[in-house]
């Protein structure tokens, strides 16, 4: 498995509320701090796990036909997804990967409507776009 230390953006944006302004950040537990992905050979599975600064169970969300995906189950966080590569043909995985994350999330993100849950998955997202390049060579190795 390999580790990607993950960049995600955490501005604070400025509400006014009754003509106050208030400072309005999302809270560090609710980014990866880190991306682990490889493939589980017993499993026959490429694997992209998101660490967050704590931990918490997982359960799993029905997300669609390709890809299983894991998320807290007091936070809904997206904790991980399972992407089965060896029904998949060896020259279709590189694609394939990052297509099929990036969809299952979206399918994921769909069914999780709160604020909290589609920042996450967006976060994901973007960990997993910001290193798709290195994701898809592991995917292959």
């Amino acid at each position: 498995m390999k580790v990607f230390e993950l960049s995600a953006v955490r501005d604070a944006t400025t509400e006014t509320i009754k003509g106050v302004d208030f400072e309005v950040a999302v809270s560090p537990y609710a980014f990866p701090e880190y991306l682990e992905c490889g493939y589980q050979e017993s499993e026959g599975v490429f694997v992209i796990k998101f660490k967050y600064l704590d931990t918490e169970p997982a359960i799993k969300l029905a997300s669609d036909a390709v890809a299983r995906l894991n998320v807290g189950k007091h936070t809904g966080r997206l904790l991980s997804l399972e992407i089965p590569v060896d029904r998949l043909g060896v020259d279709k995985i590189k694609m394939r990967v990052i297509e099929t994350a990036v969809r299952a999330i979206e399918s994921a993100r769909q069914q999780k409507p709160e604020p909290k849950s589609r920042m996450n998955y967006d976060a994901a997202t973007e960990a997993i776009r910001e290193h798709e390049h290195e994701i898809a060579e592991l995917a292959t190795a």
